[in-house]
């Protein structure tokens, strides 16, 4: 039966050096995804097209699953869109996007007087 793919379930945690996406996106292969970044917008977009033929006395038939899903997300302006890596590993989509050096000294202790 073929069916429609909704958008992947999605962890986004944070460090003291980046911020990270991970996608759960099991089934797919690394050059069905497309990764850019827009005006602080970050896309994940991908498209899978899988087809099945069964033979059956002189019937032939085929079945197409078709699924796709496109995710946005607003990066903070701490985050460094210059430096951006992704990998694909066991089913998960994993994207780290490095903060700009001077976000990182942005939190400071302020003395009481």
């Amino acid at each position: 039966m073929a069916y429609a793919r909704t958008s992947p379930a999605t962890n986004i945690k944070e460090n003291d050096d980046a911020f990270i996406i991970q996608l759960a996106a099991p089934g797919l292969s690394k050059d069905r995804f497309n990764i850019t970044v827009e005006n602080r917008n970050l896309m994940v977009a991908s498209k899978d097209v899988k087809s099945e033929e069964n033979e059956e006395e002189n019937f032939k038939s085929r079945e197409f699953d078709y699924s796709s899903f496109s995710r946005k997300y607003q990066l903070p302006k701490t985050a460094n869109t210059e430096e951006i890596q992704a990998k694909y590993e066991n089913g998960i989509l994993e994207i780290e996007v490095m903060k700009v050096k001077e976000a990182l000294k942005l939190t400071q202790q302020i003395e009481i007087k």
